[in-house]
């Protein structure tokens, strides 16, 4: 049967052309799931960062708050999601009631294919430091 195929000019072309579309239709396959990892990477490290500002603002220890709030936040969504996390907290202020926090959450994407460099998603939320009970 293959050797008919490959002596058959139109099976060659056949084969051939059936070749270029897997191979077209497997990096599409594979761009489409890059896309969905970046989606969902994207959404999670936004959410983490809300959810680590929100904590830091309420919180004594506000650096370290939002260190456990992001690190708890993304950790059943995301492979390696501590290894690759990176929580920066600024306050340009202080921290005291009344002035401005801001949680930036970071993590870098593994890659489908190891041919491209990792991309790396970004989050920022700011809230305002509470007063503490």
């Amino acid at each position: 049967m293959l050797r008919k195929l490959i002596t058959d000019k139109r099976g060659v072309s056949e084969l051939v052309s059936t070749a270029a579309v897997l191979l077209i239709l497997f990096l599409l396959t594979g761009m489409i799931l890059q896309m969905m990892a970046l989606g969902t990477a994207q959404l999670t490290v936004t959410a983490s960062a809300f959810s680590a500002a929100r904590a830091a603002a309420r919180s004594e220890a506000p650096y370290e708050t939002a260190k456990e709030a992001a690190e708890r936040y993304g950790t059943g969504f995301l492979k390696d999601w501590i290894d690759r996390l990176n929580v920066t907290l600024t306050a340009p202020g202080g921290f005291d009631p009344g002035d401005r926090i801001t949680v930036e959450v970071t993590y870098e994407v593994p890659p489908l294919f190891s041919y491209f460099p990792s991309p790396i998603v970004r989050g920022e939320s700011t809230q305002i430091m509470e007063e503490i009970p």
